[in-house]
């Protein structure tokens, strides 16, 4: 953690109004030139889509129905 990935994480979050957890995985990506984010949260998701990075999903489909029910 540094001052530039904390700065940039709020940043993330006052703009797109997400949980700072959120904001602070994206903003490290960005800071560190990490494309790629692995997660299954749909607000990571969102702000992937919004930031162009690429969300990889590590649970199949299957599982992630059945986790629902």
């Amino acid at each position: 953690m540094t001052i530039e990935v904390v700065r940039k994480a709020l940043e993330i979050a006052r703009v797109h109004e997400v949980r700072s957890f959120d904001a602070n995985l994206l903003a490290s990506a960005e800071t560190y030139g990490i494309s790629v984010i692995v997660s299954n949260d749909k607000h990571a998701a969102k702000l992937c889509k919004e930031r162009g990075l690429i969300l990889e999903n590590p649970i199949p489909e299957e599982v992630a129905k059945k986790m629902r029910l």
